[in-house]
């Protein structure tokens, strides 16, 4: 307490108040940003789990949560390790099983496309776009943590600004 104390001395009060809504919004965006990936993450572990069980595949629960968890990661995704897979399927022989990682592959493309931008752009109150413009930029001047740091930094000023000035709260 005594250091915010020193700090709003230092800034002033109407900085200090500006500067602790700020932050405010940004643990709010934030914490829509962990639950709107969460489910993402809930969907895809619920497809790869019924996937792998209807391949026939041992440990499909362990597995499921292992490919769903990696496919949080940007630049890993479930394309990064169930195409190789598919293609040692085909290799060694066992073509149903590589044509069947294809298509969950393919089914799991196709509702990630649909649900991602309704999910996000619902849980981020802000344009999907604008995210994924935000994500790219971050990425590219940033690297990893960048793609972290900056969308959610500028979402959350987007939100900061809508909320004081257009009197929305987000």
């Amino acid at each position: 307490e005594r250091l915010l104390s020193f700090l709003r001395g230092i800034i002033g009060a109407k900085s200090y108040q500006k500067a602790n809504d700020f932050y405010i919004v940004i643990k709010n965006c934030l914490f829509k940003f962990i639950i709107g990936y969460f489910w993402l993450f809930v969907i895809t572990f619920f497809q790869l789990l019924f996937g792998f069980l209807l391949l026939g595949i041992k440990h499909f629960v362990a597995l499921a949560f292992l490919v769903a968890f990696l496919d949080l990661l940007p630049i890993i995704g479930t394309a990064t390790i169930l195409i190789p897979w598919s293609i040692f399927m085909f290799f060694i022989g066992n073509f149903s099983m590589g044509l069947g990682l294809l298509l969950l592959l393919v089914f799991i493309v196709v509702v990630r496309s649909y649900a991602e931008p309704k999910i996000i752009g619902k849980q981020m109150g802000i344009n999907l776009l604008f995210t994924l413009v935000f994500i790219f930029v971050g990425l590219r001047f940033g690297g990893f943590l960048g793609m972290l740091i900056l969308p959610i930094t500028l979402t959350a000023l987007f939100n900061y600004y809508r909320q004081k000035y257009n009197g929305t709260d987000v």
